[in-house]
């Protein structure tokens, strides 16, 4: 049976989580709705509507999570934890709305986390134990005679990381949007697929020293359980780690795409870090190009993201440690392969831009993709469940999951 989306107005299968038109999450806002019943929904000054910091859609009232992207408003993840004012604190924050940009901000800081500009007094918290002055010179916050100084220097040069760090949440396009004419059909298809049912095949060089394991979708879990989790953030052997590997949750945290961003959550006992600082438990952060996540202290990997200008098509995470040579490719697009270092997948003796492997969800198959060359383009390979790829003089080998 058809539902209609309560945002685009278009009919989609009950069985989707996700709204394959506009990205609206049913599921999220069932959630949110049975909790508002129970909970009476928390106010905010300013305007009744906002955009959303991460997915960047409007949302009509507040509430702790984004209806459409699921992002925690409530924990300080409007940046990444290396932003969060006061990074010990990893309780619940209020928030208020800026005058000049209309996003959401936690109380208690001097100034907007997204357009910088100084928040008026009498929109930080009031709390009792909370005293705030802002001075030309700085902001000086004191709690319990602990002083945290900041001077205006040190604020701008915060300010400027984080504008330098936005333009690595969506990196510039490594192909031609028109490179392989993928369809909003076949994204539909990817976008609307659940992370326990996704796709898995490896794509391997006949030697076994570099090894892709393609994930179709927009999500996968990281950890230590083999049948659920789609990334084995373990050490191998196992047996000869067993009591280390045993710090990794049995399923870590939770890598996913919402529209052009790309989060991490963490659902660990022992702890996710990026960039060697812990992500509160249940927080959930955005993952810039080259960012390193560490699984505790078992796993450390680094993210790399591929666009071609419009959509994400590619998350890839590489082991910095034991077995290096494999790598875990999110498939929510075509990912390209070729002679090319800005591409997900790079092969030697090949020519610039070879071609792309995606899953089609209407065929239900692995196939691959030939890039238009003068207007034209070769029909896709669909690829058998176990098949060979031959790229100038290699042989790679590809099988199914």
């Amino acid at each position: 049976m058809d539902r209609l989306c309560p945002n685009c107005n278009n009919a989609s299968e009950s069985t989707l989580i996700v709204c394959p038109h506009c990205g609206y999450n049913f599921k999220a806002a069932e959630i949110i709705a049975d909790k508002n019943i129970q909970e009476p929904r928390t106010a905010i000054t300013g305007s009744l509507g906002f955009p959303c910091p991460f997915c960047k859609k409007e949302i009509s009232e507040y509430h702790e999570t984004c209806p459409f992207c699921q992002a925690d408003l409530t924990m300080g993840s409007i940046v990444t934890t290396r932003f969060n004012w006061r990074e010990s604190d990893t309780t619940r924050k209020e928030l208020v709305v800026c005058p000049y940009c209309k996003y959401p901000a936690p109380t208690g800081v001097p100034y907007c986390l997204h357009c910088q500009k100084p928040l008026p007094v009498d929109e930080l918290s009031q709390k009792p134990d909370l005293k705030t002055e802002v001075r030309e010179t700085g902001a000086e916050h004191k709690k319990s005679g602990d002083p945290i100084t900041l001077k205006m220097s040190q604020i701008v040069q915060m300010a400027q990381d984080q504008a330098s760090r936005e333009q690595l949440f969506f990196p510039p396009a490594c192909i031609n949007e028109t490179s392989f004419e993928f369809g909003p059909e076949l994204e539909a298809g990817l976008d609307a697929i659940a992370i326990e049912q996704a796709p898995k095949a490896i794509f391997s060089s006949a030697d076994g020293q570099r090894i892709f394991h393609l994930i179709a979708g927009t999500s996968f879990y990281l950890g230590r359980q083999a049948d659920i989790c789609h990334v084995p953030s373990i050490l191998f052997p196992e047996q000869a780690f067993r009591e280390k590997n045993s710090n990794v949750s049995r399923i870590h945290c939770h890598i996913f795409i919402r529209g052009n961003r790309v989060f991490l959550k963490d659902l660990s006992k022992n702890g996710t870090f990026l960039f060697k600082e812990q992500i509160a438990y249940n927080q959930t952060v955005i993952v810039a190009h080259g960012d390193e996540i560490s699984i505790s202290d078992v796993l450390s990997l680094q993210a790399y993201i591929f666009t071609n200008g419009r959509k994400i098509l590619a998350v890839r995470l590489d082991r910095l440690e034991n077995q290096i040579g494999e790598h875990y490719i999110l498939a929510s697009g075509p990912v390209p392969i070729g002679n090319n270092a800005t591409l997900p997948i790079v092969l030697q003796g090949t020519n610039e831009l070879h071609g792309a492997l995606y899953y089609n969800t209407k065929g239900r198959s692995w196939c691959l993709r030939y890039p238009v060359i003068s207007g034209q383009r070769r029909p896709d390979r669909v690829l058998d469940v176990v098949d060979e790829l031959i790229f100038g003089s290699d042989k790679y080998s590809f099988y199914v999951l």
